[in-house]
């Protein structure tokens, strides 16, 4: 009876060894994965998504960087305000990559950092601004 017990915890720990082993998210790896990863609460994925993710984030901070540009460098965790961002986007486009997702949240949360002013929209005029919040039917 003891041995087939040590035996059945032996195989658990074994499989469970080797499915984090097996475990490798890549450029290539499709937006599924993460979903069912994260759907499953699959530990081992979810933390092989994570340095993925922070990888990319990285690479692309790193080019940015060299063109003198902000971006953001904030270390990513599961509780990160990306990850459902980049979970969200996977869900729209299950067949894309998570590299292609991740590239795509990076570059829209980019966007949203820039300030209006570097965008040629320049600040609002005396008029905009002192119409701004006066009711048409008030008039």
């Amino acid at each position: 009876m003891r041995r087939s017990l040590l035996v059945g915890a032996l195989l658990i720990g074994i499989s469970s060894m080797s499915s984090a082993a097996e475990v490798h998210i890549d450029e290539h790896t499709l937006c599924l994965v993460a979903l069912r990863a994260f759907d499953e609460t699959d530990l081992p994925v979810i933390e092989e998504f994570l340095r993925f993710v922070q990888g990319v984030f990285d690479e692309l901070n790193a080019r940015h960087t060299d063109q003198e540009e902000t971006a953001p460098t904030a270390k990513l965790t599961g509780k990160s305000m990306e990850v459902p961002i980049i979970l969200g986007f996977c869900r729209q486009r299950p067949g894309s990559t998570i590299y292609q997702e991740t590239a795509y949240t990076y570059h829209a949360m980019h966007f949203l950092r820039t300030p209006l002013s570097s965008g040629g929209a320049g600040a609002p005029t005396q008029k905009q601004q002192g119409d701004e919040g006066t009711s048409r039917f008030r008039q």
